[in-house]
């Protein structure tokens, strides 16, 4: 089939006007061929099955559009906890802030330590109710919780 399509490209170069149009087409009919029996023979292996798909651009487009669409959408369909702590560990110049009584004099915890006033406790327990419904809809990827 190369060898055909070779002698008609050379038979192109100097044929007169009204021959070309007609080995236009028959070239055309030829290299349509040839792609067609690459096809054909491309799909029995792998290789070839990989390199029609890379290279044939609907195949290319469906398959971006199935991936992006569906595959990395649902990947992507997740639950996510999200919190901010309100009240800050530390103050303006890099200090603890720590809880203090009503009379200014830190409040200290069982170790005689004082205690950081914060809401970390709080939020804490928010992701451990959060793990818990999560659970409890059948996401096993909070059983750690149980």
């Amino acid at each position: 089939m190369e060898e055909a399509l070779r002698e008609k490209m050379e038979e192109l170069r100097s044929a007169k006007s009204e021959r070309k149009a007609e080995l236009k087409k028959e070239i055309k009919t030829i290299q349509n061929k040839i792609n067609k029996l690459i096809k054909e023979i491309s799909q029995r292996t792998l290789a070839g099955q990989i390199n029609l798909v890379l290279n044939d651009k609907k195949i290319t487009e469906a398959f971006k559009k199935y991936w992006f669409d569906v595959k990395v959408m649902q990947e992507m369909n997740y639950p996510i906890f999200f919190a901010v702590n309100e009240k800050p560990v530390k103050d303006e110049s890099g200090e603890y802030r720590y809880k203090k009584n009503p009379d200014g004099s830190f409040i200290l915890d069982e170790h005689g330590h004082p205690v950081i006033d914060h809401d970390l406790d709080e939020i804490a327990e928010a992701f451990i109710e959060f793990a818990k419904e999560q659970l409890a809809k059948g996401d096993n990827a909070f059983d750690f919780w149980r």
